[in-house]
């Protein structure tokens, strides 16, 4: 059969859902994985927080600043 007789596939609107984060202990978020790098922010227990990445080698989450704009990195020990 040639290339140009197979049907085109139709997208079927369906939208994952965000992930999402929370934490079970006040968490700071920083501008890196690490103590070293500046605070810049803090996810409470309760609120929830979009993720953006994960660097799971240093156990940390890249999510969207719940206390400003921006992204943050947010150490994944109380991660839930």
């Amino acid at each position: 059969m040639p290339m140009s007789s197979l049907p085109t596939p139709t997208p079927t609107g369906t939208t994952l859902p965000v992930p999402k984060v929370s934490v079970s202990v006040g968490t700071n978020c920083r501008t890196g994985p690490g103590k070293t790098y500046a605070y810049i922010g803090e996810l409470k227990v309760g609120e929830t927080a979009e993720v953006v990445g994960k660097k799971t080698s240093y156990n940390y989450w890249i999510i969207k600043n719940p206390s400003a704009s921006g992204t943050c990195w947010l150490w994944g020990e109380y991660a839930i």
